[in-house]
């Protein structure tokens, strides 16, 4: 059996990590600066170490946008 430990952040979660507003998560979202997982029509997740990697790219290692 295949282990997922996996963990899915809502917008606001994202948002609260990276210390910037849901609407600038929402913004980086669209321009697809940060991939997300769509389940059901409305519901939108971001995988947490697919955040790290671009948490990472953007900042070089930093913790911040």
């Amino acid at each position: 059996m295949i282990e997922n430990n996996t963990k899915y952040l809502s917008i606001p979660q994202a948002a609260e990590q990276l210390g910037i507003g849901i609407e600038i998560v929402r913004n980086l979202i669209n321009k697809g600066d940060i991939p997300v997982i769509r389940w059901g029509y409305r519901t939108l997740r971001i995988d947490s170490s697919k955040l790290e990697e671009v948490i990472e790219a953007k900042t070089g290692n930093q913790q911040k946008i």
